[in-house]
């Protein structure tokens, strides 16, 4: 069955109740969802579309939808694009999966029309988020979360070629844990600096036989 596309005017929002509900629930996820750290709620229409529907939203009466919902046959929607700030152009992408629950989320806050930041669910729970920082379009910040929302890792590229050289694992007060660095640009760490939850360094592994394994520990004495 082809995809059936309906557009709404702002004008014209009270014609269909279940679409007012579908917006309102839309505008508060929106405003929700623009905090950098606040995990969304799941969004999920009160009542049932119609099968493989594209529904478009006009919420300023300018003649250009600002949100398009895309729904499955089973009247649950499978991805979702919004412009939040009304500049005519697409700056969030949201990705369902069964249930119709929040797989990916991406943002565009550069206003490039392209994402610089994903954020990834299980369960309607965010558990990593993905960073473009430096505008190549590609990730190059890795973060991983734990259900309750503590920072567990992160993974960074900093000499942009596509791989972390950079590891940093966190205490469940999100206290740095260890930091391990590839400095010979293999792919794999060969210098470890592990702490102590008052920030203290506790020791420093190396590598220097290449195996991806430290084979040498330094404990720093007393004062140093």
């Amino acid at each position: 069955m082809p995809a059936k596309k309906v557009r709404i005017s702002g004008r014209h929002l009270a014609a269909g109740s279940a679409l007012v509900i579908v917006t309102v629930v839309l505008v508060i996820y929106l405003a929700r969802l623009m905090g950098p750290r606040e995990v969304p709620d799941q969004v999920i229409p009160s009542e049932a579309t119609p099968p493989a529907t594209v529904v478009q939203q006009d919420l300023n009466g300018d003649g250009i939808p600002e949100t398009i919902f895309v729904y499955g046959e089973d009247g649950l929607p499978e991805h979702a694009e919004a412009d939040t700030n009304q500049d005519r152009k697409i700056d969030l992408w949201v990705q369902y999966e069964n249930r119709g629950e929040i797989r990916e989320i991406a943002y565009d806050r550069e206003g490039d029309g392209r994402p610089e930041e994903w954020e990834i669910f299980e369960a309607g729970v965010m558990v990593a988020r993905h960073r473009d920082t430096v505008g190549d379009g590609l990730p190059d910040h890795w973060s991983q979360y734990g259900a309750d929302g503590t920072l567990l890792e992160m993974h960074r590229d900093t000499n942009a070629d596509g791989r972390p050289d950079l590891w940093s694992s966190y205490y469940p007060d999100a206290s740095l844990r260890s930091v391990a660095y590839d400095t010979t640009s293999t792919g794999n760490p060969d210098l470890w600096c592990n702490y102590s939850e008052m920030g203290e360094v506790i020791s420093i592994e190396t590598d220097t036989d290449g195996d991806g394994k430290p084979d040498h520990v330094q404990v720093p004495t007393q004062g140093q």
